[in-house]
């Protein structure tokens, strides 16, 4: 069973923006917080999610960048870091919870 292991970003901790593309576009955006400070912000964990498609237009523009490089045409890609300088985790299944348009 293979494992994959990510180094962890103090900064983001309990805070991620996910990106949701499809067909190279940045569709839907979303800034989204754990609740009582935990580590995942996860919605369907109890974390919130506010829409902020837009708002971070270079973060959109690097998570359509690591969708492309996994050959994905729909993707939710989590962002580690707050921007300007964000960590991409891209896949091809995602959640919709928190990050609807």
């Amino acid at each position: 069973m293979p494992l994959l292991f990510q180094q962890y970003v103090a900064s983001s901790h309990g805070r991620d923006l996910r990106v949701v593309i499809v067909d190279g576009e940045p569709v839907a955006a979303a800034v989204r917080t754990s609740r009582d400070g935990a580590l995942a912000s996860n919605v369907t964990r109890g974390g919130s999610a506010g829409l902020c498609a837009g708002r971070y237009p270079e973060a959109e523009a690097l998570a359509v960048l690591a969708a492309r490089a996994l050959g994905l045409t729909i993707a939710g890609a989590d962002l580690l870091s707050p921007p300007p300088a964000p960590t991409p985790s891209a896949r091809s299944t995602r959640s919709r919870a928190g990050a609807r348009r």
